[in-house]
C-alpha cells in the first residue's frame, strides 16, 4: 500500500489492513477543511487591491496638496520679501538724492562745505570750460 490515495504518500510505511488512525474519518466529522491557499477569496483579493489603491492615491493626493500650499506659501514669501526689499530701496534712494540736493557743513573743522551735485557738476563744467590762464 505504498500510495493511499491522499497525496502524501512518500515516507510512509506500508500499512497493514489499511490506514492508520490520523487517516481515518467517521461520518460524525465535519468535512475535511481546505488547505489555506487553496482557494482564492475573490473579495478579500478584491477588497485588499482596492483599499492599497486608494491607499496610493490618497497619499500622491496629500503630497499634491502639500507641494501646491509649500509653493503658495513660499512664493507669498519671495513677494512679501521683494516688497520689502523695493520699500527699502526706494527710500534709501530718496534719502540719497535729498542728500545730493543739500547744502551743509562736510567738515565744519576745516571749512569745507557740501554743495548739491547740479551745482556741484556745473562748477566742474565751468571751470574746465574757461579758458586757461
Amino acid at each position: 500500500m505504498a500510495g493511499h490515495g491522499h497525496g502524501h504518500d512518500s515516507g510512509h510505511a506500508a500499512h497493514a489492513g489499511g490506514t492508520d488512525a490520523w487517516h481515518t474519518h467517521s461520518a460524525s466529522e465535519a468535512a475535511p477543511q481546505a488547505a489555506t491557499g487553496e482557494t482564492i477569496k475573490y473579495g478579500q483579493v478584491l477588497f485588499f487591491g482596492i483599499a492599497g489603491f486608494l491607499i496610493i492615491v490618497v497619499c500622491v493626493g496629500a503630497t499634491v496638496v502639500y507641494f501646491n500650499w509649500y509653493k503658495t506659501s513660499l512664493k507669498a514669501k519671495v513677494e512679501e520679501q521683494d516688497v520689502r526689499v523695493h520699500v527699502e530701496a526706494t527710500a534709501g534712494k530718496a534719502t540719497v538724492e535729498a542728500k545730493l540736493k543739500e547744502w551743509g557743513w562736510a567738515d565744519p573743522a576745516a571749512g569745507k562745505v557740501k554743495r548739491p551735485i547740479t551745482n556741484a557738476a556745473e562748477a566742474v563744467v565751468k571751470m574746465y570750460a574757461a579758458p586757461a590762464k
